[in-house]
């Protein structure tokens, strides 16, 4: 249901390295210019770019690229790693949507992608995922945007039917157009079947929160859930949520809540496309789920950006293989191979995007509808203190769910939340 507090830790304690060690060694392991040509070290994490960088390799005679998969978690920290010692960060990085604040308060650690002409790009991108990857006042321009990660609704067309409500997907958003719409379809839900809403609470509260253009920290820094705060009155609005039984208790990766997909035990998932693909295989037999947008509008829960780190030998080429991978020829073609959302809106008007349907949701478009979602997504501010703070409020949520009064569970979280930032 959420990501370790071991995680973040390492996260707050490299991020204040990177910080510290702005006038260390920044030679890198790429050995360009040599007899064979330039050299070039790529690290990613689940997104399948081994025929698009071979292809660029193939255009490229003087060119050698070794290209480094991971999985996300040894990705993030392999990265973190050299970046505080000094050495052996690759020439590209991907870097993850959660943790772009994180670097931007490290420009040190990486080129200024504008300096290489990335602004002039930026139409070609969603707005807010391109200001995403840049420093507040624009002056640094940290990566480039190739996926984005929208969030949809997903639901259950047979347990909407069950219930009397509407179940075809154009219907549904028609019904569900505002919260207040959203509540009344969870009582109605509960009435009628007896089913669950969503299967945590983390799912309402992140639909809540990922809306909101200020989130946990304004552009400044300063923590902004006190008393009577914006994210106070979803905190509290989830808590009513789970107090009228709307809401059920299953950690994402738990077993339980794979038999509660399986079993049509809450109806609705609102996530982005690592949930689709989770719903996929939790539920592989179910033809009964379907897509619509949520009401007032989508956020946006992941991607990825791709950076130049300052350590690189050869940034000009670097920068040049990025241009390329992020053009809407290459996302569209990873999009075909991955599902992974591109981030430049040109895709979304092309056929060979929009043909693409998906016979587990009865062969509608998804791809189209997280377009939409991504679209209508609002700018996000983080800060790199973020998911400290994220994980002490899921952990109230928890705490609230096992009994614990709303309003007592608040005053500890801004405690914890003070404590954590502090340290």
């Amino acid at each position: 249901m959420k990501p370790t507090i071991r995680y973040s830790a390492i996260l707050f304690i490299v991020a204040a390295g990177l910080t510290a060690c702005k006038e260390e060694n920044q030679n890198g392991p790429a050995d360009s210019a040599e007899d064979s040509g330039t050299s070039l070290t790529v690290w990613s994490y689940g997104t399948d770019y081994e025929d698009l960088v071979r292809e660029y390799e193939n255009m490229h005679d003087d060119l050698n690229i070794d290209l480094v998969e991971r999985d996300q978690d040894d990705h993030q920290l392999a990265l973190f790693t050299a970046l505080s010692a000094g050495g052996g960060a690759p020439d590209v990085a991907a870097l993850d949507w959660s943790q772009l604040d994180t670097y931007l308060d490290a420009q040190n650690q990486f080129v200024n992608l504008s300096d290489h002409g990335a602004a002039d790009h930026a139409e070609g991108f969603l707005d807010w995922a391109f200001e995403a990857g840049s420093s507040s006042d624009a002056s640094f321009i940290l990566g480039l945007p190739a996926t984005v990660s929208p969030t949809v609704m997903h639901y259950d067309k047979d347990r909407f039917h069950e219930a009397g409500l509407p179940s075809d997907p154009e219907e549904v958003e028609d019904a569900i157009r505002s919260w207040d719409d959203f509540r009344e379809m969870a009582d109605q839900l509960q009435t009628e079947t007896g089913t669950a809403t969503a299967g945590n609470p983390d799912i309402l509260y992140h639909a809540l929160r990922d809306q909101m253009e200020t989130g946990y920290f304004n552009t400044d820094g300063e923590l902004l859930i006190g008393s009577s705060s914006h994210i106070e009155s979803i905190f509290m609005k989830t808590a009513e949520w789970m107090e009228e039984g709307y809401l059920l208790l299953h950690d994402h990766d738990s077993e339980s809540w794979q038999e509660a997909t399986a079993n049509g035990n809450f109806a609705t998932i609102l996530g982005d496309w690592t949930m689709t693909r989770n719903l996929k295989a939790d539920a592989p037999d179910s033809d009964s789920w379907r897509i619509a947008q949520i009401p007032e509008g989508a956020g946006n829960r992941g991607g990825t950006w791709l950076a130049v780190p300052a350590q690189s030998d050869a940034p000009d080429e670097a920068y040049s293989l990025i241009e390329w991978l992020t053009a809407p020829e290459q996302q569209l073609r990873l999009y075909e191979q991955t599902g992974q959302l591109p981030a430049s809106p040109a895709v979304y008007d092309k056929d060979a995007f929009s043909s693409i349907t998906d016979p587990y949701f009865g062969g509608q478009a998804t791809g189209v509808l997280f377009a939409e979602a991504a679209i209508s997504a609002a700018p996000h501010h983080r800060g790199r203190n973020y998911e400290s703070v994220d994980e002490e409020i899921l952990i109230g949520l928890d705490n609230v769910f096992l009994s614990t009064p709303p309003d007592d569970e608040w005053a500890d979280i801004l405690e914890r939340v003070e404590r954590r930032i502090t340290r």
